[in-house]
């Protein structure tokens, strides 16, 4: 089997989903891409690989509150010790750039679940 490569997880993705956790899987880093308010320029964003429930893997652009959400519950020195911990996604619907769309918020809930050493 064959992931699909180069997708992100957006608010659509998950608003159906029935478990919406995830897992880090890798390295979270930032990278220059497009700024989608000033054609032409790029701004900084964090990346964080995350796991799905059912094993996919794919890029998720956390907002600023759901960045602080995880430094919270795993550390705010090192993104890396937020790797293979389980986090939760809550979906709001919010205004971007004059359309309503639905957004991911990482929820305040701290698991004890760790992604297993094999699938990290």
């Amino acid at each position: 089997m064959a992931n699909v490569k180069g997708l992100s997880v957006s608010g659509d993705l998950i608003a159906d989903a029935e478990d919406k956790t995830f897992f880090v899987c890798a390295s979270p880093h930032y990278e220059q891409v497009p700024d989608l308010r000033n054609p032409g320029k790029t701004k900084e964003k964090l990346i964080v690989p995350v796991q799905l429930p059912d094993g996919s893997e794919m890029d998720y652009y956390p907002n600023k509150s759901s960045v602080k959400m995880m430094a919270v519950q795993y550390g705010i020195k090192d993104m890396d010790a937020w790797i293979g911990h389980k986090f939760e996604w809550a979906i709001a619907d919010q205004n971007i750039a004059g359309q309503m769309k639905k957004v991911l918020f990482v929820a305040a809930k701290r698991f004890n679940e760790v992604l297993p050493k094999e699938l990290k």
